[in-house]
């Protein structure tokens, strides 16, 4: 038996088209401490646009916002991941703004 608390594991999504934005429903962080998310993008043809994680306190429809230095661009199949500790937002969410191309992701969080 581990002596370290187990992270709660969600796959937020198995094959999300990349042919469009995409929000993530949200997660809740509660208090944990830190959480990890990795987008991992397949197929299609030059699947181009930005990954970024948002935070809101109480998930309502207003109050999201893009937790700071969390956008990432990509140009192509691969693997794009955050690492963050120390948030104190209650919940948050993977965002994708499509530029062009195609391609699916899966996408999975670790909240521990």
């Amino acid at each position: 038996m581990s002596a370290y608390p187990q992270p709660s594991t969600y796959v937020i999504a198995t094959a999300q088209s990349l042919g469009a934005n995409y929000t993530s429903p949200q997660i809740a962080k509660e208090q944990q401490q830190g959480i990890y998310v990795q987008a991992v993008v397949t197929g299609g043809t030059s699947p181009t646009g930005t990954w970024a994680i948002q935070s809101s306190a109480d998930g309502s429809a207003a109050s999201w916002n893009t937790v700071t230095s969390t956008s990432q661009s990509i140009t192509g199949n691969g693997v794009t991941s955050w690492n963050l500790t120390g948030q104190n937002y209650k919940f948050f969410r993977v965002i994708y703004t499509f530029t062009s191309g195609s391609g699916s992701a899966a996408i999975t969080a670790n909240v521990l």
